[in-house]
């Protein structure tokens, strides 16, 4: 993933931010709602350190950070770009035991939590020192995953101690119980939601939220859809033939239907919403039609709500950003190579 988009407001005022990393050395800042180009940001002296940029999290027009990936260093930029602050996040951990993953707990500031007026940022983390659950080996592990990683695990960084926590739990480990191993991919989508993380898994039909304080388990909520009392999305365990292409998992749930695919909230963190693709018959999915996509709606009891069907094929690319009067749906394929800000266009949804 190397599109990053998000919202926040400064000084009373409302700003975008995107940056496509693939194309762009650059994150590029608008007022919004107007929608005129306020900054843009340089990123090239950090890539030209040879370092693949992960997790952008916006605090300010002055203040980026980014994760290297594969590096696990925290850089925070100024507004030339110029490196202000360089963290090492490898040194806080057991370099043969755990792994700082940023592939999907990312973007914006949805990151970034405050306890006692202190700043953390909440990670996807994985355990390899833990025995794969309930079977299995780290031999195993890094022979069909190309890791040794395995129990996705949450780790709590304070920016201020530079200390790291980790869930030594292992709250996710349980979303499979059938199969031998859990890759650290097991956390599917999340979103902050008020003073909460949200978390879905593809291996189940529940959405999950976690006090990110006490990175502990607090809820989990069955996700239900139209006359459906529980989505029903079936446990995949990883059998041999899935273990030679771990897509199949998600190649088969996808054409099964009711497949739990996005989360995401709206600004004020009065409403969140989930993505489920419904389900087509074997007819349908061997002639590629489209049925569209359904929005599950909750409010800020996260109690489900509502059920909302949209039809146009942009608003299941989970590129969505939430903005002070509701959500920007990308109407572009944000992982095309070719896109640029140019063919950036955007359709406000809001709900009420």
């Amino acid at each position: 993933m190397y599109m990053y988009s998000g919202y926040f407001e400064e000084n009373d005022s409302g700003y975008l931010f995107l940056a496509n990393l693939l194309v762009h050395d650059s994150i590029h800042f608008y007022t919004y709602p107007g929608l005129e180009k306020r900054r843009v940001i340089p990123l090239k002296k950090v890539k030209d350190l040879g370092y693949e940029l992960y997790n952008i999290q916006v605090a300010s027009l002055d203040s980026v950070m980014l994760m290297g990936r594969y590096h696990n260093i925290l850089f925070t930029v100024d507004d030339k770009g110029n490196i202000v602050n360089e963290r090492d996040l490898v040194s806080l951990c057991d370099a043969d035991s755990f792994y700082i993953d940023l592939d999907l707990l990312r973007g914006g500031n949805q990151n970034i939590f405050t306890f006692e007026g202190k700043p953390y940022l909440l990670l996807n983390a994985s355990n390899s020192s833990i025995k794969p659950y309930p079977s299995g080996s780290l031999e195993d592990a890094f022979r069909y995953y190309g890791s040794p990683y395995t129990d996705p695990m949450l780790a709590l960084y304070s920016l201020t101690e530079h200390t790291l926590r980790l869930d030594s739990l292992a709250l996710f480990r349980p979303l499979n119980p059938e199969g031998k191993l859990m890759t650290v991919h097991g956390f599917y989508a999340y979103t902050r939601f008020r003073d909460k993380a949200l978390i879905l898994s593809h291996y189940s039909d529940t959405l999950y939220v976690v006090n990110p304080e006490h990175l502990h388990l607090e809820r989990k909520i069955p996700l239900r859809y139209s006359s459906t009392e529980r989505l029903s999305i079936e446990t995949y365990p990883i059998t041999e033939k899935n273990r030679e292409n771990a897509s199949n998992l998600f190649t088969e749930a996808f054409r099964r239907g009711n497949y739990v695919s996005h989360v995401f909230s709206d600004f004020r963190g009065e409403y969140a919403f989930v993505a489920v693709i419904p389900p087509r018959t074997e007819k349908q999915t061997e002639e590629k039609v489209y049925n569209g996509l359904r929005y599950l709606v909750f409010d800020h009891n996260l109690e489900q709500i509502d059920e909302e069907h949209f039809f146009n094929r942009t608003t299941n690319a989970g590129f969505v950003i939430p903005v002070s009067n509701g959500m920007l749906f990308s109407l572009n394929t944000p992982n095309n190579p070719n896109f640029s800000e140019t063919k950036a266009r955007f359709a406000l949804y809001r709900y009420e």
